[in-house]
């Protein structure tokens, strides 16, 4: 989860949910932090951390999954497997790559620009200011909450700052996965998406800098955040495809809704049409609709 490492650095390692103490790898007092570049510079550092914390865990577990538990049946199912007369689990088939999937994406994309505008450029909050605010998940600054989450600087509507930001964390965060190997000598590939994953995530993850309050649903996969996405859908793909997807060897994933009612025009399924088409020329990899009414 991207947002938890943002989380954590303003809370000073505690969870927001829990209580518990989670690693960081640098604690720091926020009121000595003096510009948006050097909180930045922090945040990739502590992504880097729990990314690689992350990695280390994995390896341990495939590390003994080939004496603790193996899996016979399929392996003989496995070409390679069988020519080697070697278990799945132990390195028996030809791609023997592992896996780092990101979620929050978009929530820590949009608390990063919250944090730049509101704390560095415009000067409404101090660092601590904000920290205390999300402590207490607004309580009593509901008109605070509105001004976090109506920022125009959010991921998914073609903004340059939001769109860069994103293009540079992804393409860091897939660096990460290249740089580390697994037991079988090969290295994790990325995945941007999270089936249900930013649910759950999500109900262990503390307000956010976006207006987000405490335990709601993070981003869905590489989506803006939900309600942020303003401009619609051609907006979206403009800001989605600004990551090089073709680096996503475990995947990404993108989620469009629409109304039923919309697709009662021609002109508007040919539109859809179009904006298909134009995705994939754009470098797009995958894109899924759901077309349903609240009823």
């Amino acid at each position: 989860s991207w947002a938890k490492p943002l989380e954590l650095m303003l809370t000073g390692g505690v969870c927001a949910c829990t209580g518990e103490k989670l690693p960081l790898k640098t604690r720091r007092e926020l009121g000595e932090i003096s510009s948006f570049e050097e909180f930045y510079q922090w945040y990739r550092e502590e992504l880097a951390y729990a990314s690689r914390l992350g990695m280390k865990a994995c390896n341990l577990l495939d590390a003994t999954y080939g004496t603790a538990w193996p899996i016979p049946f399929l392996s003989s199912t496995m070409a390679e497997c069988y020519q080697k007369g070697e278990d799945a689990t132990r390195g028996g088939t030809a791609y023997c790559f592992s896996t780092l999937n990101a979620c929050g994406m978009a929530d820590a994309v949009d608390s990063l620009c919250a944090i730049r505008e509101v704390v560095f450029e415009k000067h409404l909050l101090t660092l601590p200011q904000l920290a205390d605010l999300l402590k207490a998940d607004f309580e009593g600054n509901e008109p605070l909450r509105l001004l976090l989450s109506n920022l125009p600087e959010r991921f998914g509507n073609g903004k340059e700052r939001a769109d860069r930001m994103m293009k540079e964390l992804c393409a860091f965060f897939v660096s990460l996965g290249q740089e580390t190997e697994n037991p079988f000598g090969n290295h994790f590939q990325a995945g941007l998406y999270t089936v249900s994953s930013h649910a759950g995530m999500g109900a262990k993850t503390g307000a956010l800098p976006t207006g987000r309050h405490k335990g709601v649903s993070l981003a869905n996969a590489l989506s803006p955040c939900q309600g942020a996405d303003r401009l619609g859908p051609t907006a979206v793909i403009r800001s989605v495809t600004g990551v090089d997807h073709s680096v996503c060897g475990n995947g990404m994933v993108l989620d469009l809704k629409f109304n039923p009612g919309f697709f009662k025009k021609p002109s508007h399924r040919q539109g859809v049409r179009s904006l298909v088409e134009t995705y994939f020329d754009k470098g797009g990899m995958e894109v899924q609709f759901n077309v349903v009414s609240r009823e």
